[in-house]
């Protein structure tokens, strides 16, 4: 990846990454900070003392607590890179030129929904005054498969640090998304190895209805790990746990869970469930 409007970027020594406009993988690179860069490859081409750099910050309400902890990981790896080492992970060059960054925030609001991140993110990329360079966001899976058509089109790179979407994994239709969470299939494949590294013979799994929950769960129970393991499904209804009746009805399903033989619990739970 390069900034909009470099002219160059050299090879990137670190393993498996490329300049273009793409990534390899959803893989993440030795730290946070090395992530940040490698997405908008700051260690590439040519770099003024002081440049200009507008960012599009897409929480699950304009500045939610996710996307701030998002921008300030980035101000943070911009000031490592700055005054840190001369590279970061054996791979980001430092330009030792770079002095200044000037950035500007503008908020995009999500609601954690596809349609409203589209229509609030209109205004900003038909405008070239408002245009983002880079995108950090979105939370919500819906709302960044939503942006991400803005990245793709305008070609801006993307950070999506919490969206777990395995749509997102598609490098034809999101080609400069980006991201360091795992997938919500990667997490069922994990759990499937410690079942397997634990030699657990007998698993109580409890889901919610969200499609993300019955996606990992069908992900889970699909495994061939799972062969010959004694499963107890249980599905939640997503409830609003803030009423007596929801909180009852939760508690009823986890005292059915307690009551099985497993002391093993894999919870796929989502939307105020978690709560």
């Amino acid at each position: 990846f390069w900034l909009k409007g470099s002219s160059q970027c050299p090879p990137c020594p670190e393993p498996g990454w490329s300049a273009g406009p793409h990534s390899p993988s959803d893989s993440m690179p030795a730290a946070p900070a090395a992530a940040v860069l490698s997405i908008f490859a700051l260690a590439c081409g040519p770099v003024a003392a002081a440049f200009d750099l507008k960012i599009g910050l897409c929480g699950f309400d304009g500045a939610a607590q996710g996307g701030t902890k998002d921008i300030m990981t980035f101000y943070l790896a911009l000031e490592y890179w700055r005054s840190g080492p001369s590279n970061v992970s054996g791979g980001l060059v430092k330009p030792a030129g770079a002095r200044a960054f000037n950035l500007s925030v503008t908020e995009i609001s999500s609601a954690c929904s596809g349609q409203v991140t589209f229509k609030s993110s209109i205004s900003f990329f038909f405008d070239a005054s408002t245009q983002p360079d880079i995108i950090i966001g979105c939370v919500c899976s819906s709302a960044s498969l939503s942006l991400g058509r803005f990245s793709t089109t305008f070609g801006v790179p993307m950070l999506a640090t919490a969206s777990q979407s395995s749509l997102l994994s598609d490098k034809t239709e999101y080609p400069y998304l980006f991201r360091w969470c795992s997938t919500e299939t990667a997490d069922a494949d994990m759990h499937s190895g410690l079942i397997t590294y634990l030699g657990v013979r007998e698993v109580t799994v409890i889901h919610s209805d969200s499609a993300l929950s019955h996606k990992q769960k069908d992900r889970l129970l699909s495994l061939p790990a799972l062969r010959g393991v004694e499963l107890l499904v249980i599905r939640v209804p997503d409830i609003s746990v803030s009423t007596p009746e929801g909180l009852e009805e939760l508690r009823a399903r986890l005292r059915l869970a307690r009551a099985g033989a497993s002391y093993t619990l894999v919870c796929y739970l989502w939307s105020a469930v978690q709560t």
